[in-house]
């Protein structure tokens, strides 16, 4: 008997993660399929026992989309809403490390001129969107952020190499 009850809780527990695998893949789709046809964003209603997103995760995973597909108009809408186009996914990944790894010139630099996004974040392995275009031999795309990284230098990385030439100097001067 309770083998019975065990082996039906196991079933149970095996189905939830499976449905909530096929509502994930489910909602991918239809996604791909709403941005393909170029209807904008669409709102999914699932049952919140099922499958509940966070909004703010939301927000990060459509981000990313836009910039995998390559659909500048989308970026463009998410800009205007003030939404923060320098989020992180889980990996730290950015939706300019996404468009320089496909190949989106367009997007690359919509980001880099009209959003004004940090042309070098690093994700949780240490690399930046320049990395990913080498590594994926977008040359056009490397060419335009090299461009980019030459102007951008941090402000704070600015005034902490000043303070260490100073000091350096201060010490030259000492001996």
């Amino acid at each position: 008997m309770e083998v019975e009850v065990v082996m039906e809780v196991k079933v149970k527990v095996v189905m939830k993660v499976w449905m909530r695998m096929v509502m994930k893949v489910w909602i991918a789709v239809k996604m791909a399929e709403v941005s393909r046809l170029g209807l904008g964003s669409v709102e999914l209603q699932v049952h919140q026992s099922l499958f509940s997103i966070p909004l703010q995760v939301k927000s990060v995973i459509n981000l990313l989309f836009a910039a995998y597909t390559g659909d500048v108009s989308a970026l463009r809408r998410f800009a205007l809403s003030s939404m923060d186009m320098e989020q992180k996914d889980y990996d730290s990944r950015t939706a300019l490390h996404v468009a320089a790894a496909e190949g989106h010139v367009d997007v690359v630099r919509f980001l880099l001129e009209a959003c004004k996004v940090n042309p070098v974040p690093k994700d949780r392995w240490g690399n930046t969107p320049l990395d990913e275009a080498t590594h994926f031999g977008h040359h056009e795309v490397v060419t335009l952020l090299q461009e980019f990284h030459n102007k951008y230098t941090p402000v704070e990385k600015i005034s902490a190499d000043k303070d260490n030439a100073t000091k350096n100097l201060d010490s030259m001067l000492e001996t």
